[in-house]
């Protein structure tokens, strides 16, 4: 049975590549995007917005510098164990579709027995040095179109989808396991997005609960949904939040590698267009259900 992560990039390989599935689109000062090239690379700058640091407040480029001053410290700390990393790979989900090297997860918990040694070292010594490997920040980009029967020339209905490698994901599932071990609760209590053993059927039964037992006769509620929310997390702030909660410097120091020098790749055709990433949580763009998100 595919899986829904296998579905959702089945069905976005194959309505993006076919012909006339991309509409041209129309750039602020009115102009079209009249080739292949000028239309990928408008559409994965809409979709992956920049950061704008020249509209940032005095207390927001204090922010930025704490961020750009957190430098990699090595140490010789090796909190990753055989058992943490056995546990992630016996959880992988076959299905998914591969990031740029092509490597299914198939073939790595098959190659598990032979090659966890050696991938534990790696991922240790990542953390040792406060590194995370350039080659697993490589995301291979492909768009999915929410409504064939809606406007095909319009952004919002486009969806991005980021595949990325399966070793890059283990070591953040390392990571995020660690960072829940560190920081109780890591959550606002009230949260139940992201929030382990909670889930939206749990938020509606506190809601009906909130409301039936109450003594008025009216109950007053607001419903927020922010438009791009993972998509413009501003690293800045989430490292000001993380300093808070008196997250341990080292692992500040393998996030913000984690974070930095990202890059995308959009394809279509014999056509490609790369992009630096610069805001925004790294999975989400893109990410199917099997990859993690770090929230604080």
């Amino acid at each position: 049975m595919e899986t829904h992560g296998g579905v959702a990039y089945r069905l976005a390989a194959e309505k993006f590549h076919k012909a006339g599935v991309l509409s041209c689109f129309t750039r602020e000062d009115n102009s079209p995007t009249l080739t292949p090239h000028n239309t990928l690379e408008f559409l994965i700058h809409k979709l992956l917005p920049d950061d704008d640091s020249s509209a940032n407040t005095r207390t927001q480029d204090e922010f930025s510098r704490d961020f750009r001053a957190i430098n990699a410290l090595p140490h010789q700390a090796e909190p990753f164990t055989a058992e943490d990393l056995d546990r992630i790979v016996a959880d992988l989900r076959p299905g998914k579709a591969p990031g740029v090297d092509q490597l299914p997860v198939g073939l790595i918990k098959l190659l598990h027995p032979w090659t966890g040694r050696s991938l534990l070292r790696i991922y240790n010594a990542c953390w040792r040095l406060g590194y995370f490997p350039a080659a697993w920040k490589e995301g291979k980009l492909v768009i999915l179109l929410k409504d064939p029967t809606g406007d095909a020339g319009s952004v919002k209905n486009y969806r991005p989808i980021t595949l990325l490698p399966a070793y890059a994901k283990i070591l953040e599932k390392l990571l995020k396991d660690m960072l829940t071990r560190t920081v109780s609760p890591l959550h606002s209590r009230p949260q139940f997005g992201f929030t382990s053993g909670r889930s939206t059927t749990d938020a509606l039964l506190s809601f009906q609960t909130a409301v039936t037992e109450g003594n008025r006769k009216y109950a007053l509620s607001i419903f927020i949904d922010i438009r791009g929310a993972f998509d413009n997390v501003w690293w800045p702030g989430l490292f000001r939040v993380l300093r808070h909660k008196r997250i341990p410097y080292e692992f500040l120091a393998l996030l913000k590698s984690y974070l930095s020098d990202r890059t995308v790749t959009l394809t279509q055709g014999s056509v490609s267009v790369h992009k630096l990433i610069t805001k925004g949580c790294p999975p989400r763009l893109g990410s199917g259900p099997d990859t993690v998100e770090f929230h604080a």
